[in-house]
């Protein structure tokens, strides 16, 4: 025993010493003490099937969901002990061909015209609303993506800009 603090040493020593004392063999089988669990084996297994359905759902759906007599803290518990981890879901843009294809043609149409004869305006709507969730998924599972259509926001930006310079504008309400 080598290279052990006297900690552990007294440790080991210490579990040596109560299986001579109770010659208990098969430690397994033991009377533990405590609390039982709140849910059997097939309950965990309803939970986990569950959550795997609803990755979104709170626990207090999750409770409403399994029709178990615990409580939310409960479910909390159990959920985080199955190895699911809260991830904010990640937000995909559809794409619009409608507008790629205007952009297109504008650029197909003008594409030969002298740019020093033009002063180009553009006025920009930023577009973002909170469309993230949190999702519970296994740890080393990948987050599963959400597709929205649109995004939505505050941020209105105008721009000129000609051949000799450029003005930018941004208004917040």
């Amino acid at each position: 025993m080598y290279g052990l603090t006297e900690e552990q040493r007294c440790t080991i020593f210490g579990v040596i010493d109560y299986y001579h004392r109770h010659n208990d063999v098969n430690y397994t089988d033991r009377y533990t003490a405590g609390r039982p669990p709140a849910l059997d084996s097939t309950q965990i297994k309803q939970l986990d099937l569950t959550i795997q359905q609803n990755r979104s759902a709170t626990a207090a759906e999750l409770l409403s969901l399994t029709h178990s007599n615990t409580t939310e803290r409960t479910i909390q518990r159990y959920r985080l002990f199955l190895g699911n981890c809260p991830r904010k879901s990640l937000v995909k843009v559809k794409g619009n061909n409608r507008n790629e294809q205007k952009r297109y043609q504008f650029a197909a149409i003008h594409y030969l015209v002298n740019i020093k004869k033009y002063i180009f305006e553009d006025e920009c709507y930023v577009g973002l609303r909170n469309t993230q969730q949190i999702l519970w998924c296994k740890r080393g599972e990948s987050t599963p993506k959400k597709e929205i259509s649109s995004l939505r926001a505050h941020v209105n930006l105008i721009g000129f800009i000609w051949w000799n310079g450029y003005v930018f504008r941004r208004f917040d309400n």
